[in-house]
């Protein structure tokens, strides 16, 4: 599957610049081709790569930020796999908007959004290729938070 093609200066496309292949013993590869890794910073190039790595770990990461923002998510996972925290801190300037967080392997009903604001009860939805999905408030600049699994 193409992602992304590169074209040149004439505007003439060149060939697949990003692409996901499965291999045939059944692998999983993702390429990230012409200039994967410049300095441009862009929540659409984030977003990119981390599509890329959930379709190489066969949807299996545990938490990701679905919102364009510039909010770091740290996870903490027990030995048997299951997701026990997410601790989200915004690496802004800014405040961050409200954020959609989607979170695998944990029990989602019983999930609380902890920061020094207090403690929020969240009613999340489930999302079946994702997993559960929570909307947490948004976030003052540099400022941590952690969604608290029952």
């Amino acid at each position: 599957m193409v992602l992304g093609e590169y074209t040149d200066v004439g505007n003439q496309v060149r060939g697949a610049a990003t692409a996901l292949v499965t291999t045939p013993g059944g692998g999983r590869v993702a390429f990230v081709g012409y200039d994967g890794f410049n300095h441009v910073v862009s929540s659409a190039r984030r977003n990119q790569l981390l599509s890329a790595a959930d379709w190489v770990s066969a949807g299996r990461m545990p938490a990701r930020v679905l919102t364009p923002a510039q909010v770091v998510p740290l996870l903490r996972v027990n030995a048997d796999g299951f997701l026990r925290a997410v601790v989200l801190t915004n690496a802004s300037i800014d405040h961050s908007p409200s954020l959609t967080v989607t979170c695998r392997g944990s029990e989602g009903r019983n999930t609380e959004w902890v920061s020094v604001a207090g403690a929020l009860r969240l009613k999340p939805s489930q999302d079946p290729d994702r997993g559960w999905q929570y909307v947490v408030p948004a976030m003052t600049p540099w400022s941590i938070g952690y969604l608290r699994f029952a």
